[in-house]
Order: structure tokens, then C-alpha cells, then sequence
């Protein structure tokens, strides 16, 4: 199974909408251009920049021009509320019997014959919790049983989850103050389940690896604007000029590999 990995698209509206769309729409196309194209492409959250209705119109408008399947997990700056109406129900959110807005988490996955993709919600909505770190991340008691629950299901399956937050501290002190709060949890639950090769994250807005419980974890840049690499401080890193990439996850049974493929700023292959 070939997995695109796209992150923090940002859409937004208005005159400012133009570039963060097109960076959507070019990351899109380079996934597309992969051959053997990739079964299904992944955006792990930060899907739009203020959780509006308008802007998850503009997010549909871009996903009608994909030639892939696209499934979608929310970060912290998506609301549910907006994001279900717009898209609950469609191929990129299909979700459980009986989800809504009101019902608690947007989660879902993807089956495939050889692999699975279990897409997790790490939102904490504003108000949710009062002692909340802003933009942090949780899953929650309730999530982490059902992922237990589906990863029972087909326990010899390779399988990718996908989340927003990073569930192991990244080295950058301002994002790992906002990062997933109950990743221990996860971390068990991940231990418990080896078919998990894979932890697809976000958030951080720049390509980064770690390992939580045996498997991998890779956080994808953004599709809109990189972070500043931030070591010694807790101050935001702000943005940079960096190039723009997406990963590509190939996971079968005889292994798990991650490839991270430009989109921005490339130039055309040498010869040797």
C-alpha cells in the first residue's frame, strides 16, 4: 500500500486563500504524478486556518480536483461542527453509525486488502476542557478504547494510524508545549498492537521522525509555510522560505519504509 502524507493546509478565504490553496493543490498533483500512484493521500490536520464553514467550502473545492481518494483528520485549528457539514459522509469522512457534530470524535479507517489506515481526532475544541493547554492535543479515554477495539479487529494487518499532534516530544520547546497530551496512552496501546508500523502526524510544519512503542513516527511539513528550526527556545519559531514536501509511506507485509518526495523548489533529475 502506497500512502501520501500531506499536512497543515491552512486554507483560508478572502485574498490571503490564494496561496495556501495553491500549495494544497500543487502537493496534490505531486502525489498524483507518484508512480505507482499511491492508494490514498492522508492531510493530518490543520486542514483550514480559522474552522469556518467558507473555508471548508474552499477545502472541497480543492479536494474535487483530486485524482486520488483523500481522508481527512482534524488538528487544532479545524472545529468539527463546520468540517461535518461540509463533508460527513463523503469519501474523505466517512464516519461511524450515528457520528454528528455533538457525538465526540471524528475518526475513521481505511481499508485496504494488504494494510489499514486508522485516521484518529486529537482537536480539543475551544471550551472543551478549561485546564487545556491551547493547541495541544488529546484523544481522549473513549478514542483510545476504539482504537484498541479496531486494531483488534485485524490483528496481523500492517496499519498506519494517522493524528494531528506528534506523540513524542520533537526538540522544538514551543510545539511540545502544545503537543498530545495523552500520547502515553497511545503509547500502550500501540505496544500492545506491533502491526502498528506507522504514527502519521502534523502540526510541527516540518518533516520529523521519531519512534513511539516500536513504531515510526513521521510528522509531514505543511503544504502552506515551514517552521523555523527553534532548538533553544520556547519562543514560536515563525516561518521560512524552505521547500515544500509531502511523505510517501509504502507498507506491506515484508516492510514499512517513508520517502519524503519535494514539491516545491525542485529542480529536474541529473543524470549520473
Amino acid at each position: 500500500m502506497l500512502v501520501a502524507h500531506l499536512s497543515d493546509c491552512h486554507l483560508t478565504v478572502g485574498a490571503l486563500g490564494a496561496e495556501p490553496a495553491a500549495g494544497l493543490l500543487r502537493a496534490i498533483g505531486a502525489a498524483a504524478a507518484v508512480q505507482p500512484r499511491p492508494d490514498v493521500l492522508v492531510i493530518s490536520g490543520d486542514l483550514v486556518e480559522h474552522g469556518t464553514l467558507e473555508e471548508y467550502e474552499v477545502l472541497a473545492e480543492v479536494l474535487s480536483r483530486s485524482p486520488l481518494p483523500v481522508h481527512l483528520a482534524t488538528g487544532n485549528h479545524d472545529r468539527r461542527a463546520p468540517l461535518l457539514a461540509v463533508f460527513a459522509g463523503s469519501e474523505h469522512l466517512p464516519l461511524p453509525a450515528g457520528s454528528s457534530a455533538g457525538a465526540g470524535e471524528v475518526r475513521h479507517v481505511v481499508e485496504h486488502e494488504d494494510a489499514r489506515v486508522v485516521l484518529l481526532d486529537s482537536l480539543v475544541e475551544p471550551g472543551e476542557d478549561g485546564s487545556h493547554v491551547r493547541g495541544a492535543g488529546r484523544l481522549g479515554p473513549r478514542q483510545v478504547a476504539w482504537l484498541e477495539e479496531v486494531l483488534t479487529e485485524r490483528a496481523r494487518t500492517p496499519t498506519l494510524l494517522v493524528l494531528h499532534h506528534p506523540p513524542v516530544r520533537v526538540g522544538l520547546p514551543f510545539l511540545d508545549g502544545m503537543g498530545l497530551l495523552d500520547a502515553a496512552a497511545l503509547g500502550e496501546v500501540v505496544g500492545r498492537h506491533p502491526q502498528v508500523r506507522g504514527v502519521l502526524a502534523g502540526h510541527v510544519h516540518r518533516q520529523v521522525t521519531g519512534t513511539l512503542a516500536g513504531a515510526v513516527v513521521s510528522s509531514a511539513g505543511s503544504t502552506f509555510r515551514q517552521s523555523a528550526l527553534e532548538l533553544s527556545s520556547d519562543r514560536p519559531p515563525g516561518y521560512v522560505a524552505e521547500p515544500t514536501t509531502f511523505l510517501l509511506h509504502r507498507l506491506d507485509a515484508t516492510g514499512y519504509v517513508v520517502h519524503t518526495v519535494a514539491v516545491s523548489h525542485a529542480g529536474a533529475v541529473l543524470a549520473v
